[in-house]
């Protein structure tokens, strides 16, 4: 069948390739073998996620599966979910991986399926980024593009900023703690960990990137509408 994703992981020390097909998911060894599979009739696609001690995450026909490498068997974690791209993050101080799935609504699961909260943004969500912006391991920040009028970014206070274009995280000043930068039509807007805004240049952007350079300066490229 085709291959749609491949991926090398790490799994208990050893490298693997994990092959996303049209009709199942296939682990494989450095020397070509099937050591682990699973088929689906009807699989339309699949994001195959990090790999995490022994496990990966992997979504297909709107729905999160984890395989686990001690016992070689694979657990559906969310029976239904909207259809929509699914993140893995790390949303509290504990060891488990949580989801972030966007679609409809931007809804955030346990690791074990459980939801723990939805939000909506008045349209359909294309695509999330998350932001770990203090280190600490933790999603900050969550940018949103979607096909409502501009994107938004929301911050783990509570904080939204409306009508972006574009964002990215990174260190603008060497403190190690990131900052996000976006930009839209009030101009290119740059936001500390907790929303505040540092400051901003009155032009109208659509696109922005930031680039690390060999001296260790971040330099920001913008594109205009």
């Amino acid at each position: 069948s085709r291959a749609i994703e491949a991926k090398f992981v790490n799994l208990q020390g050893k490298p693997f390739i994990v092959i996303g097909t049209e009709k199942g998911l296939y682990v494989l060894n450095t020397y070509g073998d099937v050591v682990a599979d699973v088929i689906f009739n009807t699989a339309t696609r699949f994001n195959l996620m990090d790999s995490k001690g022994a496990v990966i995450y992997f979504y297909s026909n709107k729905s999160v599966y984890f395989m686990d490498f001690t016992r070689f068997n694979i657990s559906k974690l969310f029976d239904s979910i909207i259809s929509g791209s699914v993140i893995p993050v790390n949303l509290d101080d504990d060891v488990d991986t949580e989801f972030l799935v966007v679609g409809s609504y931007l809804q955030a699961y346990e690791s074990n399926g459980t939801p723990i909260w939805s939000y909506g943004v008045g349209g359909y969500i294309l695509g999330g980024k998350p932001g770990d912006l203090d280190g600490d391991s933790i999603v900050d920040a969550v940018f949103l593009e979607g096909d409502f009028e501009h994107s938004v970014l929301i911050f783990k206070n509570g904080r939204v900023i409306y009508e972006l274009d574009d964002c990215v995280f990174a260190d603008l000043n060497g403190d190690g703690f990131l900052e996000a930068i976006t930009v839209g039509p009030r101009g290119l807007e740059v936001y500390d960990r907790v929303g505040n805004a540092v400051w901003s240049i009155k032009e109208a952007y659509r696109e922005v990137d930031a680039i690390s350079t060999s001296k260790g300066e971040t330099i920001i490229a913008v594109a205009s509408y």
